[in-house]
């Protein structure tokens, strides 16, 4: 547990003394830009929380410009770890209670995460707009459809899928596994081998004909049938993820 200790202490303290590279980052006000800061400040995040990564398939993510990224929702680590595998800037749909963490909220803010409270109908469809108007621009967009971070499979909302939809956008499904044990249910000091699976992406003449609801299921299908297949490698190879 001495690890996660490390990494609350410090990831405030890589904020805090990160405060100058922020102002820069406000100053260029750009999203590239803003980016490529952030990563200096996720990379030793990173690297206190023992996260050793392993990312499959990542020219399905780079040889598409213009994109809706579909995932599961394991951990908070899962932002940190996307931060660092994007080549682009993602704007992300999350939660509001991200909006009030100090600094980090901030840098939120100028990667253009579109905050959403879940209990409000109208800041819902304020979001969903919002994400179609980026999309729109030729901007790209991170979803968790599952609404929540948890460890077990979660059916998808429809949402994400509908703004993908509705602006004929490539929808590239990610598979996330194991990103709990780097910090939620971390139980030694060991490196943990996280995984990051890219699925084939869906353009819109691979969906086009498809129902909102048919999508849904199919990507949800998906992204869990490899979750699964990693948890059962885990339970046969007790020590596969871990250093």
């Amino acid at each position: 547990m001495f690890r996660k200790w490390i990494v609350d202490i410090s990831s405030v303290i890589i904020m805090v003394i990160s405060t100058p590279l922020l102002l820069v980052a406000k100053m260029v006000n750009n999203p590239a830009f803003s980016l490529s800061c952030a990563k200096l400040i996720l990379r030793p995040i990173n690297w206190f929380a023992g996260n050793n990564y392993t990312i499959h398939n990542i020219e399905y993510l780079k040889n598409n410009d213009n994109y809706v990224l579909i995932s599961n929702h394991l951990s908070g680590f899962d932002l940190v770890t996307l931060g660092l595998i994007a080549d682009k800037p993602v704007k992300f749909i999350a939660q509001s209670q991200l909006s009030i963490i100090p600094i980090a909220s901030q840098w939120f803010e100028l990667l253009g995460t579109i905050f959403i409270d879940q209990e409000d109908p109208k800041e819902c469809f304020k979001a969903i707009e919002a994400a179609i108007k980026a999309l729109k621009r030729k901007e790209n967009i991170g979803i968790f459809p599952a609404g929540t971070i948890w460890e077990e499979p979660l059916p998808f909302k429809e949402g994400g899928i509908k703004i993908a939809q509705k602006t004929k956008t490539t929808i590239i499904p990610l598979t996330i596994y194991n990103t709990r044990l780097v910090f939620e249910d971390r139980i030694n000091n060991d490196m943990v081998n996280t995984e990051f699976y890219f699925h084939k992406p869906l353009t819109y003449e691979d969906y086009k004909d498809m129902t909102t609801d048919e999508i849904t299921k199919e990507l949800e299908k998906m992204i869990y049938q490899k979750y699964e297949e990693y948890r059962d490698y885990k339970d046969i190879n007790k020590d596969a993820f871990i250093n």
